[in-house]
Parts: structure tokens; sequence; C-alpha cells
């Protein structure tokens, strides 16, 4: 279940679980629903409107990297570089449905992966291109309890 991932295998607090449901999770990649989130959820002043770029949403584009690495080679991914990010649409206004593409090396220590961000109608929202990972067992503590989340 999403709660078990959060509890076993990720370190974000409340304001960062954004994934909802996790669909299909396969060697190829995840598909996952997250829900976006809203500045006035997150900053004290309150400005209304939308994200130009929801964090909540693309942090969990990320937070599927972390899943898929611990499925497949226990290590957990922490980003290194991003080629190019796009946007096309809003982020929000409803689910996102988030596909998340692996491309690992051969012992998995590190991972380039694309996520697609799609709205309900399956219109592409925005896209994270060649996000590349440095995995380690080391960094799993970071799943520990008693370690602070955000």
């Amino acid at each position: 279940s999403v709660e078990e991932c959060y509890e076993r295998w990720l370190f974000h607090g409340p304001c960062f679980q954004g994934i909802t449901a996790v669909p299909g999770l396969n060697r190829p990649g995840i598909v996952a629903d997250i829900t976006p989130s809203l500045p006035d959820e997150y900053l004290a002043s309150g400005p209304g409107g939308r994200w130009l770029l929801d964090p909540v949403t693309i942090d969990c584009g990320f937070q599927l990297g972390i899943l898929w690495e611990r499925v497949h080679y226990d290590m957990t991914p922490l980003p290194a570089r991003i080629d190019r990010v796009r946007r096309y649409g809003e982020l929000g206004g409803g689910p996102v449905r988030t596909y998340f593409v692996a491309r690992p090396d051969v012992q998995g220590r590190i991972l380039n992966c694309d996520i697609h961000f799609f709205d309900g109608a399956g219109r592409l929202l925005a896209s994270v291109e060649n996000l590349q990972t440095a995995c380690s067992k080391e960094l799993n503590r970071l799943a520990e309890r008693g370690v602070s989340p955000a």
C-alpha cells in the first residue's frame, strides 16, 4: 500500500506525502496517482492561485524513483542531475497520473529516468527529462524511524 511505502521506504513527512495510488510497478517503471498541492496550503501569506510548477507533485515524482530503486536494488537514489524540465499545463485541479520510466545501469548504482505528469484527460502537463541519480544502500537509513521528516 502507499501508506506502507511511506512508512517503510520513504522519509517524507505529511506535507510531501502526495502519492495516493500506485496501480503499476514493474521493471520498466511505475505508474502512480499524485494529488497536487496549492500555495495556500504551504505559504503563511496565502497568496491564492496555483503553483507555476507544484513542488509536491515534482517531489512525488522523485519519490517514485526511491520506490522503484528500493524494490529492484534495495538502494535509495539521490538526485544528481536533470537535463530538462518542461511545463505544458497546470499541475493542479485534480489527480495527476504519473509515469516514471527507469533506465538503471547494470548494478543499479546509477538510475537515469524520465517522469511524465498527465491530467485526468490524458494531456501531458509536465516532464522531467533524464533525471540522473546516484544510488546507495547507505542512503536507506534516511527512511529509518527517528529521522526528523519535513
